[in-house]
C-alpha cells in the first residue's frame, strides 16, 4: 500500500509525463514526422525517470542548436553523450522517430510558431530555424508539412 506522499509523487510524475508526451510525441503526430512509422502506443507508454531526462535533454540540445545550419546528427549524438547508433535506438524507442526527424520536427515546430507570431517573414524564419537558404527551407517545409509556409500560415490563421 502506497502512502499518501507516494501517491502524490506518482500523480505529479504522471502529470509531468503527460505534459512531456503532449509536447513531444503528439506534436510529432500532428506535424507528420512519423508518417512512415507506427507511433501507436507511444502516448500510453510508461517512461522511467531516465527516459524522461533523455527526452528533456534531447529537446534542449535541439533547441540550443536550432539556428545552427551545420548541426548534424553526429553533433547531436556527441552533445547527448551517446554514439549515433545508440542515439538512433533510444530516439526510435522514446519518440518513434529517427534523430534526424526529431531535429527536423523541432525546427518545423519553431518555424510554425514563428509564422503564427507574424513578426518575421519566411526568409528570416528559415535562418532562425537553421536552414542555409530560404528556398531549401520552403522545399523542406513543403515536403514535411505538405504545403508551403505561406499556405500553412493562411490555413492556420483561419483556425485561430
Amino acid at each position: 500500500m502506497l502512502s499518501r506522499k507516494d501517491k502524490q509523487y506518482k500523480a505529479q510524475i504522471k502529470r509531468e509525463r503527460s505534459e512531456l508526451l503532449r509536447s513531444f510525441s503528439l506534436d510529432f503526430v500532428k506535424l507528420g514526422a512519423n508518417k512512415n512509422t507506427d507511433n501507436s502506443g507511444v502516448e500510453n507508454r510508461n517512461f522511467n525517470e531516465s527516459d524522461e531526462a533523455l527526452m528533456r535533454r534531447a529537446m534542449n540540445v535541439a533547441k540550443e542548436n536550432l539556428a545552427n545550419p551545420d548541426f548534424s546528427i553526429d553533433d547531436f549524438a556527441a552533445q547527448m553523450l551517446m554514439s549515433r547508433s545508440n542515439l538512433n535506438i533510444r530516439m526510435k524507442a522514446l519518440f518513434g522517430v529517427s534523430p534526424l526527424d526529431f531535429v527536423k520536427t523541432v525546427r518545423f515546430n519553431e518555424a510554425c510558431r514563428l509564422l503564427l507570431e507574424g513578426k518575421y517573414n519566411v526568409a528570416e524564419i528559415s535562418y532562425r530555424v537553421g536552414f542555409a537558404t530560404p528556398s531549401y527551407f520552403t522545399a523542406a517545409f513543403r515536403h514535411f508539412m505538405g504545403c508551403t509556409p505561406s499556405q500553412w500560415l493562411k490555413d492556420n490563421k483561419k483556425s485561430l
